[in-house]
């Protein structure tokens, strides 16, 4: 029964690490699809001079780990409250660090308020450094997954050892 006990310990444990490790991948696609996103953000309102809930809502059709945030940015009712909107969305996305949150918060004041060139050099500065911040993850995911992944399984051992 101890060894019963032993085994379920050290497997939740080590599954905590390697839930952990894949939240690092969820926030590396995350990065990856926010940069491409942005990218077609900028073509769709400074190339093709859609109205800005059209091209939110192409983007979000375009984007796959990034759609849910575009499609929260639709949900203000009015163009003015929109920025708002972008905000708040910017400020849920978890996975992202609290300064990449503050960078893309930013973009809600610049996206369908300023002039055309403004707002693309707003949005492709953002999408190059959500893609420079995706290069970085990519470097080290495997290392940090395998990481993430032996600490939980050590921890789950030296549990195990403490409770026999």
């Amino acid at each position: 029964m101890r060894l019963l006990g032993s085994l379920l310990v050290i497997g939740s444990a080590a599954l905590l690490g390697m839930l952990r490790a894949e939240a690092g991948r969820r926030r590396l696609r995350l990065l990856e699809a926010l940069s491409a996103a942005l990218r077609c953000l900028e073509g769709e309102l400074c190339g093709s001079l859609r109205p800005v809930r059209e091209s939110l809502r192409l983007t979000a059709e375009r984007s796959d780990a990034a759609a849910a945030f575009f499609r929260a940015c639709l949900e203000q009712p009015d163009d003015a409250l929109l920025g708002e909107g972008w905000a708040e969305a910017a400020l849920s996305l978890r996975e992202l660090t609290e300064e990449e949150r503050r960078v893309l918060s930013g973009l809600g004041a610049v996206v369908g308020r300023r002039e055309a060139e403004r707002q693309s050099e707003a949005l492709l500065r953002a999408a190059e450094r959500f893609g420079s911040a995706a290069e970085a993850v990519r470097e080290n995911a495997g290392r940090e997954y395998r990481l993430r992944a032996a600490l939980g399984l050590g921890a789950g051992v030296v549990l195990a050892i403490l409770a026999a």
